[in-house]
């Protein structure tokens, strides 16, 4: 191997790998804390609708 081709070489370690699955899991994770408290919001408002017309 020449020097260049030793300081362009990407090295994944296993600390990295672990990383990326964390990221993604945190991502996906928040998500679907969004989707739930959207659903929730919705339904509060909803009802909130509902108590008005009443």
């Amino acid at each position: 191997m020449t020097s260049s081709s030793k300081k362009t070489r990407i090295h994944f370690t296993k600390k990295g790998q672990d990383m990326w699955y964390f990221a993604w899991i945190l991502g996906v994770l928040l998500a679907c804390a969004f989707g739930i408290i959207n659903a929730l919001w919705l339904e509060h408002t909803e009802m909130m609708d509902n108590d008005k017309q009443d």
